[in-house]
């Protein structure tokens, strides 16, 4: 979790890694896209899947292109953090 950790940490609600290098060329889409869906009201968890399917549509045999890239945070698909919140708030977990 490394630097995306000491974000959520620090209070970052949410924070997009990556598990692996993807160049520049290949990630630079696929956050502008992320962002932009993202800017038009999407959650982002839902801005980052839609992105990712893009990218999957242009590169289907490339998984080393889109497959690294994780949402950290709460209404994440790594829901480690909003799980441990709601433990420490005591809170029940529907």
């Amino acid at each position: 979790y490394g630097l995306a950790r000491e974000f959520i940490e620090l209070g970052a609600g949410q924070v997009v890694g990556n598990l692996w290098n993807v160049s520049d060329a290949i990630s630079g889409p696929i956050m502008q896209r992320f962002a932009q869906f993202v800017a038009v009201g999407q959650g982002a968890e839902y801005a980052l899947r839609d992105a990712i399917r893009e990218a999957i549509v242009k590169y289907p045999d490339t998984p080393a292109y889109w497959g690294s890239f994780l949402l950290y945070g709460a209404h994440s698909v790594d829901c480690q953090y909003c799980v441990k919140d709601l433990l420490r708030d005591n809170q029940p977990i529907d």
